[in-house]
């Protein structure tokens, strides 16, 4: 199961035309520098492509923080948590 909505055609066009884009939905927790590593590219790139994700609600920045920040798709995540909480005793 891959992060829902990855397929959207927004990403730079470097990244769309080498289709390197499509390891993504494999990644539901990213950062910046693990993007670069992911899809062999630049640090712009990559935060362009993030920055698309998360500008479309697919990505949400889960750190709160201005560096380091670390991006998870929120959807995935809950489908995988649910049913999994502990009953409180």
């Amino acid at each position: 199961m891959a992060c829902p909505g990855y397929e959207f055609g927004g990403f730079p066009k470097r990244l769309a035309a080498s289709g390197r884009s499509r390891q993504l939905p494999r990644h539901p927790i990213v950062t910046i520098p693990g993007v670069v590593k992911l899809l062999e590219t630049t640090k712009p790139t990559a935060a362009k492509a993030v920055g698309v994700l998360e500008d479309i609600s697919i990505l949400e920045e889960t750190t709160g923080r201005r560096r380091d920040r670390t991006f998870s798709c929120a959807a995935y995540l809950d489908r995988l948590r649910a049913g999994t909480d502990l009953e409180e005793s």
